[in-house]
């Protein structure tokens, strides 16, 4: 009987990662690859076709159920098809179906999140932020709100962050913590971080610095999860005027967590493992 091989890696933007799947062809194996994104459908740029996609087998992800076919970023750079898989969500039990009030009039007696991007050097569209320009833009950011509660997502990478703001200090998730705010405060949504605060009930403020690259169906769906604003970051901040024509807001339906979170029936790890070999 011919061996039956199957490799599991994480992200491909992993660069060890990618070594190990090339290994595939030699080995007449499949890849699987274990999706890092719980927002699977829902930012689109280019870098996914190495990232993500590439030399792809098997896609586990605790994401959307279906692949955008038409979305050319979907496509891993060898043009191979693989099978979406979907994978338990842990942090579904911190979601909501709907998101609380909000009254921006009061905004200053608001509890708010700041939760900066963790990596400050980056843009996926071409228009560079560099690190200086971000640490300029959370200046003004301080002189609007003050001395508000900020914290870097759980990830590896934690980039200094204005030590104006309230550095959270805490061994708790960023998810878990959520519940103790009355607004969220965010400049980057092309994120794992973004699909996971989407998922709560905490009404979410997006400053849209021009740096997220989102499929053209998310784009109306995130519409319907932040109060968005847009900020010329080059040009005086331009846009944070637009904050004061917010008003209230009342309890609405969660449709990002319906969407992206909840929508289909998923599996452990062990069990798609188990469906994997009987097709092996």
């Amino acid at each position: 009987e011919e061996e039956k091989n199957l490799i599991i890696t994480g992200t491909l933007g992993n660069f060890q990662n990618r070594l190990i799947a090339i290994k595939k062809i030699r080995l007449n194996a499949k890849l699987l690859i274990v999706n890092h994104i719980p927002t699977f459908g829902f930012v689109s740029y280019s870098a996914l076709k190495y990232d993500e996609f590439y030399l792809c087998d098997y896609y586990l992800t605790p994401g959307s159920k279906k692949k955008i076919y038409n979305d050319y970023n979907y496509k891993g750079i060898n043009n191979e098809n693989y099978k979406i898989l979907l994978l338990e969500n842990k942090n579904s039990k911190f979601s909501s179906n709907t998101i609380k009030k909000i009254d921006f009039n009061k905004i200053k007696t608001q509890k708010i999140l700041y939760v900066p991007n963790r990596t400050v050097n980056s843009s996926l569209n071409g228009d560079y932020l560099y690190k200086k320009d971000y640490e300029n833009w959370q200046n003004y950011l301080f002189k609007k709100f003050g001395k508000i509660d900020a914290k870097f997502p759980y990830k590896k990478f934690n980039y200094k962050v204005n030590n104006e703001f309230n550095i959270v200090k805490t061994d708790l998730k960023l998810i878990e913590i959520c519940k103790n705010y009355d607004l969220i405060i965010i400049d980057f949504i092309s994120s794992s971080t973004f699909g996971e605060l989407a998922s709560t009930n905490v009404p979410i403020l997006y400053f849209n610095l021009g740096r997220d690259c989102l499929s053209k169906y998310a784009k109306k769906v995130v519409k319907s999860r932040v109060h968005e604003i847009k900020i010329d970051i080059f040009n005086n901040f331009k846009g944070l005027e637009q904050l004061d024509k917010l008003k209230n807001f009342q309890k609405t339906k969660n449709i990002f967590k319906n969407i992206y979170i909840d929508n289909g029936k998923k599996k452990s790890f062990y069990q798609n493992l188990i469906d994997i070999d009987k097709k092996l």
